[in-house]
């Protein structure tokens, strides 16, 4: 649960950087601040109207706000009780039916007399 929860707060910081980036900073901006003027994309994404500077801006800071978002929520108590600790006891429930499951001693080999897709045969004879 955490990680989707990284993956999508890092998507959506993604897309903000980028719209604001796309609004805020004309290209006769980027080329005062960077010194040139900015890269466009080629191919398929030349559709595309963004610049690849502010794509991989917009990605590394996503990255840095998805890791800060791992710190705080692996050392905050109350996130862990909310989010984290709900998502381990399902994990564990699941490990202790399948645990279970595999300790009755049943035998799913073709054939054997307790798999249910060999009953009416197993009946009949």
């Amino acid at each position: 649960m955490t990680l989707v929860q990284n993956v999508l707060l890092a998507a959506v910081v993604f897309c903000f950087f980028i719209g604001i980036g796309w609004l805020a900073v004309p290209d006769a901006t980027a080329t005062a601040w960077m010194g040139s003027a900015p890269v466009s994309f080629t191919g398929t994404w030349s559709v595309l109207p963004v610049s690849q500077s502010l794509v991989q801006v917009s990605l590394i800071m996503a990255a840095v706000s998805g890791l800060n978002f791992t710190a705080v929520s692996t050392s905050d108590a109350t996130y862990r009780r909310t989010f984290v600790d709900p998502a381990f006891e399902e994990v564990e429930e699941a490990l202790r039916v399948r645990h279970a499951y595999l300790t009755t001693g049943r035998d799913d080999t073709p054939g054997a007399p307790d798999n249910p897709d060999n009953m009416a045969e197993n009946s009949t004879s």
